[in-house]
């Protein structure tokens, strides 16, 4: 699934967060996210569906990274400047702290949980869940 054990020095900063959609209908129209980048000072952490068994695959790329949405034809994807969203929370310059797996009743690392702090104060848990081919975005809220 990832590199979930991923050094944490290399996370560190998050500069900017991408989602990529597939484009539904109006050309300007966000549908289903199927992937977000996570572009910190050093590094990229990609989050994904994999389409086939619906699983999540998280992986690392150096700074560079590469962008998911060159990987298909023109149109057929947006990626989307996480920032932009209302719902979205705010975690520029956040580092990851805790970061889990989550499997489903019949065994599937389908989710992942990724908890976001700046200095040492925790700013986001955000949890995704891959069905149907696509990412479902939560933000987890402790409640006690």
């Amino acid at each position: 699934m990832l590199p979930m054990g991923a050094p944490s020095d290399v996370l560190t900063d998050l500069r900017r967060t991408f989602g990529h959609a597939w484009r539904e209908g109006d050309p300007a129209s966000v549908g289903r996210f199927f992937a977000f980048e996570f572009e910190f000072a050093e590094a990229v952490l990609v989050v994904e569906a994999e389409p086939q068994f619906d699983q999540l695959i998280i992986h690392v790329e150096d700074a560079s990274g590469k962008l998911l949405c060159s990987q298909f034809p023109d149109g057929d994807c947006l990626r989307v400047d996480m920032s932009s969203k209302s719902w979205w929370p705010e975690i520029g310059g956040a580092s990851t702290g805790w970061r889990w797996v989550l499997n489903n009743q019949q065994g599937y690392q389908d989710g992942a949980q990724l908890e976001f702090h700046v200095a040492g104060v925790r700013r986001a848990v955000i949890q995704f869940v891959t069905w149907a081919s696509s990412l479902h975005v939560y933000l987890v809220t402790e409640v006690g």
